[in-house]
């Protein structure tokens, strides 16, 4: 059975005082006797359905929940600060951000124009306008907003990315429902027959919300010996078939379409795509002997009734077990399923560290504690060849370390693999006294017993260098830590984070580019370790201090190796490295961005 939400009525919240004489701004007039009518539409949520009524739960709305609207026949009306006594339509309603107004909390919140707009030019009033020429308005909406391209962003291309690692917080929860379930509606009003006798028209408008994806829900029933605690469930596709991933949704037809997404100008382009999706819990779900867990998950509806090579892999903090799955009817929009599998088998994991001891020679940033042998590098050269390091495949973990692209734009026009890129070099340099560049492949450690500067006294760490300050006008060198075979998501457990020699110096008693961080400028930097799955999506963010003045007990210049938990972050295909800070200039962070890695834990899950 096909599922609905919201039952609802659109009716504009803000409703201004009119100056209903100031239409004579009105673009495509096709003729004299046409007119702008001002309109006042509202919009409430159903009393009895809300936007998550899969299971019929009392999802309510909240403070901040965000819809989109559009209409091609509407105006909207706008009003500007130089001409205060006025008001001015213009055609096209496109992408116009809707939030609560009023009775948040209740299924039955009413909704206005979203305060982004406040203080634009134009700035939208909240009401629309209604030429008289045209019969009827057709509305488009959409929950929850998205801002894409704003007004570029088309009804036929409304972008959405579900996660494949959606998060639950326990067993039969829903609370992730309002997050990951696309909506949409179409409705219409006819010209009432006095709408142009009238100074402001007053209507409401009644919507029946469809849902985009389809839900699965997976009983586990506990038949192992003993209780267990169960951090996951995933499904995956035996044919490839994407599951989650960037999606477009035309919301005048429903039509989703996987695998695009859409670019700043809001044309349709390729975007990354997941056959597999499973649902992550950051503390656990203990589960006892004969007791049950039940996990639900948002999927794009697809036909998996073709094929038993379809799995549901269950996780727990000891291991997983796999089940083959084949759906007995293709999944609907709107639609829920259930499966129930029974866990009696658990696989153990493998749990491998990476403390880069075995290394060899070749790899590591050479010649000078500068690094010397990391520039230069051809381009799409992937190992070590010559006298280049370009990146380290670590067997055992199967994690991977690059040097990122740098095109060199002033020089020889030729882009190639360079530490001036950014990316993840290897070291046992520990010079604590030189504090600029030349020595950026130190760290700030030295073990009281061996004199190294790795964890625990050993040789051997990583650098990573780069990050993104998000402007549009300069490069992504962030570094990763990422699993070599293409798809595979496992758990990076943990990892040690230590200063490097030139961060703490800049940090302590600053550089040609940078101030020295202090109490009294509250000053701080830190790194940033983000989750990526296998379809592009973050499963999460990390944030580790490695200076902190901003208050008088702030840990100030951070010293040794500091373990850093990043299971949070769930499975992941790479962990992006990024830094922010406060001291921050024309051209992004002064700070330089620069930090030590050790003994990288990750746990494999053997099954899938």
């Amino acid at each position: 059975m096909k599922l609905h939400i919201i039952s609802a009525m659109l009716s504009a919240a803000v409703l201004l005082g009119g100056c209903t004489k100031d239409n004579d701004y009105l673009p495509e007039a096709g003729r004299a006797d046409e007119r702008v009518v001002p309109l006042n539409i509202t919009f409430e949520g159903g009393q009895s359905a809300t936007r998550t009524d899969f299971l019929k739960n009392n999802v309510l709305w909240s403070e901040g929940d965000e819809l989109g609207i559009f209409s091609s026949e509407a105006y909207y009306e706008w009003t500007m600060s130089a001409l205060p006594d006025k008001m001015f339509y213009t055609k096209g309603v496109s992408n116009v951000c809707m939030t609560v107004a009023s009775g948040a909390g209740t299924p039955a919140a009413v909704f206005g124009i979203s305060p982004r707009y406040a203080g634009d030019t134009p700035e939208y009033t909240g009401r629309w306008g209604w030429n008289t020429a045209s019969p009827e308005l057709v509305f488009h909406m959409y929950y929850p907003w998205r801002e894409a391209a704003k007004a570029a962003t088309r009804p036929t291309a409304v972008p959405f990315t579900l996660p494949s690692s959606q998060k639950m917080s326990g067993s039969d929860d829903t609370s992730h429902f309002g997050e990951y379930d696309l909506v949409y509606a179409s409705a219409r009003i006819a010209m009432p027959a006095d709408a142009a006798d009238k100074a402001v028209v007053e209507e409401r408008l009644m919507f029946d919300f469809d849902h985009a994806f389809a839900v699965l829900k997976i009983k586990v029933d506990n038949y192992t010996a003993d209780a267990v605690t169960i951090t996951g469930v995933s499904l995956a596709s035996g044919d490839g078939q994407p599951l989650a991933g960037d999606f477009t949704l035309d919301v005048t037809s429903g039509t989703l379409t996987a695998g695009k997404t859409v670019d700043a100008s809001g044309a349709v382009v390729d975007g990354k795509s997941s056959s597999r999706v499973g649902a992550e819990s950051q503390t656990g779900v203990e589960t006892a002997r004969y007791g049950s867990t039940t996990v639900y998950l948002f999927v794009n509806p697809v036909d998996l009734t073709a094929t038993d090579a379809n799995t549901i892999t269950v996780f727990t903090t000891e291991g997983s077990q796999r089940f083959a799955f084949r759906a007995s009817k293709a999944f609907e929009a709107g639609s829920i399923y259930t499966r129930t599998v029974q866990l009696r088998e658990i696989e153990p994991y493998t749990t491998a560290v990476l403390d880069f001891e075995g290394v060899e020679a070749k790899y590591l940033a050479g010649q000078t504690s500068y690094g010397a042998n990391l520039y230069n590098a051809e381009k799409d050269n992937v190992k070590y060849e010559g006298d280049q390091f370009v990146a380290y495949h670590d067997a055992a973990t199967d994690l991977v370390f690059g040097i990122n692209d740098y095109y060199d734009q002033w020089v020889t026009q030729t882009t190639y693999k360079s530490f001036y890129g950014g990316g993840m070099a290897i070291s046992q340099w520990n010079d604590m006294a030189a504090a600029d560049y030349t020595n950026q492949c130190s760290v700030y450690c030295k073990d009281a017993d061996t004199g190294k500067g790795g964890f625990g006294g050993s040789s051997t760490f990583a650098i990573a260098y780069g990050y993104d300050d998000g402007s549009p006008y300069s490069t992504d060198t962030r570094s990763s830590i990422a699993f070599a075979a293409e798809g595979r998501e496992d758990m990076i457990v943990s990892l040690y984070v230590c200063n490097t020699t030139y961060v703490y110096k800049a940090v302590t008693e600053g550089s040609s580019l940078s101030e020295p961080l202090t109490y009294d400028n509250k000053g701080w930097f830190r790194v940033t370790f983000t989750g990526i799955d296998a379809s592009g999506s973050e499963t999460g963010r990390v944030e580790h201090y490695l200076a902190d003045f901003r208050t008088a007990g702030s840990a100030g210049a951070v010293e040794g190796w500091n373990k850093v938990d990043l299971s949070t972050l769930g499975r992941v295909h790479k962990v992006m490295i990024d830094f922010e800070g406060s001291d921050v200039g024309d051209y992004g962070l002064n700070t330089p961005t620069y930090c030590a890695i050790d003994n990288i834990e990750v746990n494999r899950m053997t099954t899938e």
